[in-house]
């Protein structure tokens, strides 16, 4: 693929200033227009009377961060595409989190779900669960806004960390003017953003390359789509993708982010009915699984672009992280305003998640923290005007947290979707499993749930570090750039491919400048996987078993703890903090067994009456 423009025209800042100028305006639109900011409820649960339709569509692009659209079609690029089956995990998240979850917590009426670990465990135990999911938020936000901001500089001649500023400045001054009603409204609007950014490169790529057939053609002649089917339904749990690693692993992922992380159970808690609630996370199924192919299918796209000459190998990009965005200017460069409409694609994708996770960080503070001190101090609640005033307070202060971790995230030599996962599976598999203990297990008490989730959080972060600095290498597919257009006078003309078989790395040029060398070496570092690994074992783990892996551990451990210390007694918990499983189990095929009953009767009397009819029949022959 040749060259197009390298740097944004006006145009294109124009586009991306309106769509973070509308953005804005919605949330000066809500504070100041919109009735129903006069109370914590209002301000922070949208005073739980939220539309279905926006709802659904925050919670969707609460999913697709800026990693998500960065990211996926990366690994797709590298990887190939068996990420795809990753979309088969929400059909066992999505029914869990609309027929569980959802409905434990909309009846239990709490502010945050760690108010619950308070009702079932004491205090301690929520603020427990409230700081790691507050360490969760923080890093995961940083690394989001930091997303964006790589985007920016990497198609224009903004610096990153002005990229930065500008993008946590906007996000902050729309979600402390309006609340959640702002943060859902804005995120209704920039779904649509999102969409149109990643189909139009979609559209324009596969006809850059001669339509869908020979995209297809590439990709399977690169290797792109064998993992879909080679060694998918591997047992292994070493293997990063396997069919029962994107969807159990996933699921349990997924549900750890659905189920009981706070920025969405808050959306649900903001509704009017729960089977709106319920509706909410079953739109949100078919439009993750579209969404999820979508970015898939770009991958594809980016990989026939740049079958015969890789962005990373002729040192257009300086990580890999980079490629779409190198993509967007090759594609989409010489059209003025469409790079600009994809870059307000990601900085709405970025939008979207760091809004939604300052307004429930600053819920979460209030609630768990700020609230319970100050009535301990001055022996008396805190009024409405009062809480308002330090949520948004608390909205400022993580908003410039954030930012100034997106620094930080910046120095890290790891790619957008590893350091996401590594911080979801390191924190929201043991949140998952204290929710787990504490909802469907009745005997489980407060030192199982504390033991428990600190035991985890250490396994996890034990295993996470460790496989980040002394794990394994991972194995990339073949990558080239053998064919270079001369007008984009690559650094490095030489077909580089990772062997998967032989672990070798081949290439057919052997003459090389300092800079090509050097290069050279850097790819071989960083695509090598020793066959020969003698680290510990449990480096060598997917990333996909994360949340299973710490999960259980707290569960298991969880229980363990308890019948050493004295179990709960039954009696003492009300019906209204467990999930009766074993009752609802026995309830719904008793149920199921009077179905099939009257089932039953009904085509045995079908039956006897078409006998009858046949009988009738007979006789009026006879006669």
């Amino acid at each position: 693929m040749t060259n197009a423009a390298t740097d944004f025209h006006w145009a294109d800042y124009l586009v991306l200033a309106a769509v973070l100028a509308v953005s804005t305006g919605i949330g000066f639109y809500t504070a100041c227009c919109l009735k129903g900011q006069r109370t914590t409820s209002e301000y922070l649960h949208g005073g739980r009377q939220l539309q279905l339709f926006p709802v659904s569509m925050s919670v969707l692009a609460s999913f697709l961060s800026a990693v998500s659209v960065l990211g996926t079609p990366l690994e797709v690029y590298l990887n190939g595409a068996s990420f795809a089956l990753f979309t088969l995990s929400f059909f066992i998240s999505v029914p869990l989190t609309a027929h569980v979850f959802i409905p434990f917590f909309y009846q239990l009426k709490v502010a945050t779900v760690y108010e619950y670990l308070e009702l079932r465990f004491g205090r301690l135990i929520r603020l427990m669960g409230s700081s790691v999911f507050s360490l969760q938020m923080v890093f995961y936000m940083a690394i989001v806004l930091y997303a964006p901001a790589l985007a920016l500089s990497q198609v224009s001649n903004l610096s990153t960390h002005l990229s930065i500023v500008g993008l946590g400045i906007v996000c902050t001054v729309y979600t402390v003017m309006g609340g959640l009603r702002a943060v859902v409204y804005t995120d209704t609007f920039q779904v649509f953003i999102i969409l149109s950014g990643v189909l139009m490169l979609i559209i324009k790529g596969i006809s850059d390359v001669g339509g869908f057939e020979e995209m297809w053609r590439r990709a399977s002649n690169g290797g792109r789509l064998d993992d879909v089917i080679n060694s998918v339904f591997e047992p292994s749990l070493t293997i990063r993708h396997t069919f029962w690693s994107l969807t159990i692993g996933g699921a349990i992922t997924t549900l750890s982010v659905y189920g009981i992380n706070q920025t969405i159970v808050q959306r649900y808690l903001a509704v009017r009915k729960l089977s709106h609630a319920q509706r909410a996370a079953y739109l949100n199924l078919p439009a993750n699984v579209f969404m999820t192919l979508l970015l898939c299918l770009l991958g594809l796209v980016a990989y026939a672009c740049y079958v015969h000459c890789d962005p990373y190998l002729t040192g257009r990009i300086k990580a890999f992280d980079q490629l779409i965005l190198v993509m967007v200017m090759d594609v989409l460069g010489s059209y003025p305003g469409l790079p600009g409409l994809f870059l307000a694609c990601i900085f709405s994708a970025s939008l979207s998640t760091v809004s939604s996770g300052v307004n429930a960080l600053a819920l979460v503070f209030l609630e768990d923290f700020v609230k319970p001190t100050y009535t301990a101090i001055r022996h008396t609640a805190m009024t409405d005007e009062l809480s308002i005033v330090i949520s948004k307070t608390l909205a400022l202060t993580f908003g410039l947290v954030t930012v100034a971790m997106a620094y930080v995230t910046g120095t890290m030599d790891q790619t957008l979707v590893q350091i996401t996962f590594m911080s979801f599976g390191m924190t929201g598999g043991p949140l998952l499993g204290l929710f787990l203990l504490a909802m469907f297990c009745p005997c489980a008490n407060a030192w199982g749930a504390g033991v428990g989730l600190l035991c985890s959080l250490s396994f996890s972060f034990w295993i996470g570090i460790g496989a980040i600095v002394d794990g394994p290498r991972r194995t990339l597919l073949p990558l080239t750039s053998i064919n270079c257009s001369r007008n984009a006078t690559p650094i490095l003309m030489s077909f580089v491919t990772y062997n998967i078989t032989t672990t070798s790395l081949t290439t057919l040029n052997t003459t090389f400048t300092t800079q090509e060398a050097t290069l050279l070496s850097d790819m071989t570092s960083s695509l090598d996987e020793n066959p020969g690994y003698d680290g510990l074992a449990l480096y060598q783990l997917s990333y996909m078993w994360y949340c299973v892996g710490s999960s259980s551990l707290v569960i298991t451990i969880g229980l363990i703890i308890s019948l050493l210390t004295g179990c709960s007694v039954h009696e003492e918990i009300h019906p209204e903090l467990v999930v009766p499983l074993w009752q609802n189990l026995k309830t719904f095929i008793i149920r199921q067994k009077k179905n099939y009953d009257v089932w039953k009767t009904q085509k045995k009397a079908e039956e006897e009456k078409e006998e009858q009819k046949k009988d009738y029949k007979i006789s009026l022959e006879d006669e």
